[in-house]
């Protein structure tokens, strides 16, 4: 089974994004109240660009200033820097001349300046700019995202230094190197350059960074009275104070004060970044505030990470398919989103896609236990362990060397061996590990994993047709009341349908059939209700059927 534990935790760690998405995101608007995110419709970081390439004009600034146009969606602000580009095509990498003369010409962007992440193509075109315009801060911040989506880490860091050497200062800058820190494991560093940073103490957006990163090193955030005091007396826009309140509340959740997270959630909610938008999910799914996060979900369409969860809760496993994979391609260094793709993957009978998206991750830390065990699972469901020797002898061997493992993997070990067994037939042995992997589930994650790993026995039970298919069917029904959980109860109506039908498990587990398992949606009522005007004034009219 693949596995999401309903005791995840979470914290408000800085979104590291490339600077051609950042130039059009909200965290680099002004903080002062009244100053002008935009000119003209243009903003404020596209001016500022153009400046540059004005004041020193080079290949270097006109690429900087044209990729930050055509992100932020006004291609045409950055003409002057498109025709120095095509002036000067000699001198500068040929991707580089073909975007300016499609941007000259009004036809788009062909290639564009956002290349594939993680690929050794990707760090090499950033190279050949920075050869350009090696004082851009910028280029190397993302030189080093692509650095730590390929897992070098250390030259990753190296990358980031020379960038912050540059823009000691810059808001996205600190942020991206602070959570490059977080990434690579250094939080104790990551915490020191925000906490001992001039521009923290003033600026909200660096103190929520520096507040979740106290929290993951288990320390006391040292702006945290500072944090409280500015939301209690708020000078910026709202915008700029939703990460500070969701880091606050986070602090608050922890130490038992709900009444108080609640209210500094509800001020993060009216105006929220994405990520803030992740972390109040992730705080009502624990307190069941009673936030509605979906409706600003729904509205925002990088809200990636949120709406995975949100719509895998509800049970749409396809949407938070779609969500995983967005986010995958939004934060390529991360192992989250892997886990969640591969989470979804799984619930779709998708094996090739689990095990291409847990090597993406193994091919960067090969000592993964989650994607390993998430590829250890696609392997066995798929077959694919029986048709090389070598292959069952290392899944073997893996899970051998894990059956008393500490944490949440041993749930999935025990699970493994248990589905690893009933394929081999040892079908009394299979229920034995599917059982101890309830178990462990139950004490340690929570009724939403118990309830998969109920469902995956269930599962392998009636594929085997096993003499007690019944009381499993039982027992995973039981557990899934308990977890009340979209995912569980997807599985519940796919399982229910090949215990009727086990000689129709081909069709039942094809990725086509997963829509029919989906949950309905549900009837619009207040399509139905009727307004009438009377003498006495509005009469609300209910139709018979909703009264039955």
């Amino acid at each position: 089974m693949t596995i999401l534990s309903d005791k995840r935790s979470r914290h408000i760690v800085p979104r590291w994004r490339s600077s051609l998405t950042a130039a059009g995101s909200r965290d680099l608007d002004p903080l002062k109240r009244g100053a002008a995110r935009k000119v003209d419709g243009v903003p404020a970081a596209v001016r500022q660009q153009l400046a540059e390439f004005t004041s020193d004009p080079s290949i270097g600034t006109a690429a900087d200033a044209l990729a930050t146009a055509i992100s932020a969606g006004h291609p045409e602000i950055a003409l002057p820097a498109a025709a120095f580009i095509q002036q000067h095509a000699d001198e500068a990498p040929r991707f580089l001349a073909e975007i300016a003369s499609a941007s000259l010409d009004g036809l788009g962007v062909p290639l564009g300046l956002e290349v594939p992440v993680g690929t050794q193509a990707a760090i090499a075109r950033l190279r050949g700019l920075l050869r350009i315009y090696p004082r851009s801060a910028t280029m190397w911040a993302d030189l080093a995202r692509y650095q730590a989506a390929t897992g070098d880490i250390e030259k990753s860091k190296r990358s980031m230094r020379v960038s912050l050497s540059l823009a000691p200062d810059h808001r996205w800058v600190l942020r991206s190197a602070n959570r490059l820190l977080l990434h690579a494991g250094d939080f104790r560093q990551a915490h020191h350059m925000l906490a001992s940073h001039r521009r923290t103490r003033e600026d909200p957006w660096l103190m929520a960074a520096e507040i979740a990163s106290a929290q993951l090193m288990q320390v006391t955030p040292k702006f945290l009275s500072r944090g409280r005091e500015l939301l209690r007396h708020p000078t910026f826009q709202t915008i700029h104070l939703s990460e500070l309140a969701t880091a606050v509340a986070t602090s608050d959740i922890d130490g038992g004060q709900r009444k108080s997270a609640r209210r500094l959630l509800r001020i993060a909610m009216k105006d929220p970044t994405e990520n803030a938008l992740a972390q109040i999910e992730w705080a009502d799914h624990k307190a069941d505030d009673g936030l509605h996060v979906i409706q600003t979900v729904n509205r925002m369409p990088d809200a990636f990470e949120a709406a995975f969860w949100v719509k895998r809760q509800e049970g749409q496993i396809i949407d938070a398919y779609r969500a995983a994979q967005a986010w995958m391609a939004d934060e390529p260094f991360a192992d989250a989103p892997i886990g969640a793709a591969a989470h979804c993957a799984a619930l779709l009978d998708e094996y090739d896609e689990i095990v291409r998206i847990t090597n993406i991750g193994l091919s960067r830390d090969s000592g993964n236990l989650l994607h390993r065990n998430n590829q250890v699972f696609a392997l066995i469901s798929s077959g694919r362990v029986w048709e090389d020797d070598a292959e069952f002898e290392r899944i073997a061997q893996f899970l051998s060397g894990r059956v008393a493992s500490p944490g949440l993997d041993m749930i999935q070990v025990a699970a493994n061996i248990g589905l690893l067994l009933y394929r081999a037939g040892q079908l009394d042995d299979g229920a034995m590990f599917y059982r101890r992997a309830i178990e462990l589930a139950d004490r340690h994650a929570g009724t939403v994993t118990a309830a998969q790993a109920a469902a995956y026995h269930l599962r392998e039970a009636a594929l085997a047709r096993a003499p007690w298919v019944n009381e499993a069917l039982e027992v995973a029904r039981n557990h899934a009341k308990r977890a009340n959980d979209g995912v569980a109860n997807f599985l519940m109506r796919k399982l229910e349908d090949l215990v009727r039908r086990p000689h129709m498990a081909n069709e039942i587990f094809g990725a086509s059939a997963a829509a029919r398992y989906l949950p309905r949606a549900g009837r619009n009522v207040a399509a139905d209700l009727k307004v009438t005007m009377t003498e006495s004034g509005p009469v609300l009219v209910v139709p018979a059927h909703l009264l039955r």
